[in-house]
């Protein structure tokens, strides 16, 4: 009976994060990110946000780097060829 229990929650659980993963927009040209902030972006101009938390939180999902560092602390190409 466990085994059956433990069962139909793994499938539930693998369900929801297939279905969790992607939501395409209305308009149907892309995935919507929702972004929760406590104030209104004053300025986007990267040279000069990055002093609001806000706003840097939108400019990383707008803007990749070159390169990446990843879990292990490597850096990886992200945008770079080479």
């Amino acid at each position: 009976m466990k085994k059956i229990i433990a069962l139909v929650l793994a499938v539930l659980t693998i369900s929801m994060l297939f279905v969790s993963c992607s939501k395409i927009g209305e308009d149907g040209k892309g995935a919507v990110i929702d972004v929760y902030m406590g104030t209104k972006p004053i300025n986007l101009d990267p040279a000069i946000a990055y002093t609001d938390e806000n706003t840097s939180k939108i400019l990383s999902l707008i803007f990749e780097g070159l390169v990446r560092i990843n879990e292990n602390g490597n850096v990886e190409k992200a945008l770079a060829k080479k």
